[in-house]
């Protein structure tokens, strides 16, 4: 695992998001992930516990590098010079119908293009109010309310979607909650997430009750 693998997180049945090992690391201390989240990436042969999953990662071994000798340079024997027969000169017949050809082609493939990915990705918003009345002493962040919000992506006829989870605050900012919603340039939500220092790293309160919320749409 190198540290641009994408790692795969899934709980309760639900994708988390797509981690790199180190926003995988800096979502467990915050809370946002799990010790025992599932996790996977393309190579690994079966689902593992995440927290096992990166301490094999933080010990596997470094192979030494490869050293590869310099190439040895023969000078080959000079050639006596010997003159080239006469030749016509090339003909530039046929080379206007291959550039229309050619530009032909690039206008299919754009429109092409543009029919697969122009407006066929469907996006919808769920706004779920919550604030630090409701959670108590389990309200993790420094501001007191905000909206909960999951935007769904769905690519027409075909299975997959996604699910980001943000965090709107009362001035309008966004924050993301989960790896979709960083991947997609959202702020993380540690800038406004309670924190204590544990042996000089700062330790964030768990903020999974709220990307719960998001991933189920309610309470």
């Amino acid at each position: 695992m190198t540290a641009d693998t994408l790692i795969r997180v899934h709980r309760n049945g639900k994708d988390v998001g797509y981690f790199t090992p180190d926003t995988a690391r800096q979502s467990l201390l915050s809370g946002v992930l799990r010790a025992d989240d599932w996790a996977f990436y393309d190579g690994l042969p079966d689902w593992t516990p995440l927290a096992v999953l990166l301490e094999q990662s933080r010990t596997s071994p470094t192979l030494p590098p490869i050293v590869t000798p310099p190439p040895v340079i023969r000078t080959p024997p000079p050639i006596p010079y010997q003159p080239l027969p006469a030749r016509a000169s090339p003909t530039r017949t046929g080379r206007p119908a291959l550039v229309v050809v050619l530009i032909a082609a690039a206008v299919a493939f754009v429109f092409v293009v543009s029919l697969v990915f122009s407006g066929r990705t469907a996006i919808s918003e769920v706004k779920i109010p919550v604030s630090a009345a409701e959670f108590g002493d389990r309200w993790p962040l420094t501001v007191s309310s905000g909206y909960i919000i999951r935007r769904e992506r769905k690519i027409p006829n075909a299975s997959f979607k996604s699910y980001s989870v943000i965090f709107e605050s009362p001035d309008g900012t966004r924050y993301g909650l989960n790896g979709h919603a960083l991947t997609e340039g959202y702020r993380n939500i540690h800038a406004i997430t309670k924190s204590h220092l544990v042996f000089g790293e700062p330790r964030y309160e768990d903020v999974s009750g709220l990307i719960s919320i998001g991933l189920n749409g309610k309470r």
